[in-house]
């Protein structure tokens, strides 16, 4: 697994799990273009800050804090897998990347959801911020299903440098479903 993904990866779970019928969806990584390498500006062990507010009255669904480790020159991270059907588009530069996803899945049949995920972030010095919405709606015969919106707001704090090599930290390892479950 790519070190850095749990950032990206943590903030679309949360807003990922919105839709808890899209929460079979294992995401993996999927190649990048040479210009969404991670750059080295970005490289480091981060101490990390998710909230996620729902959009509609901006209330708190919940809050986490996490360790994660950023590998400079690792393709940028694009969620993939699972039955879920899924498009994204990315940038990523010295100081600041963007994340562009859609996707939809059958989660019953005759009920699709589609998944619009979009997120942002700006690096200055040793601190990032990012923030991110998701949005899912569901066609054809959804039982009442309603659609949904989340918002992330993401701050992190560089508190060491990328190991060397970069491909293994302290910082805490946990899988897709450990992750996913914090959120239910």
């Amino acid at each position: 697994m790519l070190h850095g993904y749990r950032i990206v990866m943590t903030a679309v779970a949360c807003v990922l799990c919105a839709a808890s019928s899209l929460a079979a969806a294992a995401p993996g990584s999927a190649p990048a273009d040479a210009k969404d390498l991670v750059p080295p500006e970005w490289g480091g062990i981060w101490s990390v800050h998710l909230d996620t507010y729902k959009c509609s009255n901006d209330s708190l669904l919940y809050s986490s804090t996490a360790q994660d480790t950023i590998c400079p020159n690792q393709p940028f991270p694009i969620p993939s897998g699972g039955g879920l059907t899924i498009t994204c588009t990315s940038t990523v530069t010295t100081t600041s990347f963007s994340l562009h996803c859609t996707g939809s899945e059958q989660v019953l049949p005759g009920c699709t959801a589609s998944i619009v995920v979009d997120l942002s972030g700006t690096l200055s010095g040793d601190t990032y911020s990012a923030t991110g919405t998701t949005n899912v709606t569901y066609t054809g015969s959804c039982l009442g299903i309603p659609n949904s919106c989340t918002r992330v707001v993401q701050s992190g704090t560089r508190i060491a440098p990328a190991p060397s090599p970069c491909g293994h930290s302290g910082a805490e390892e946990q899988s897709w479903g450990e992750v996913k479950s914090r959120y239910r």
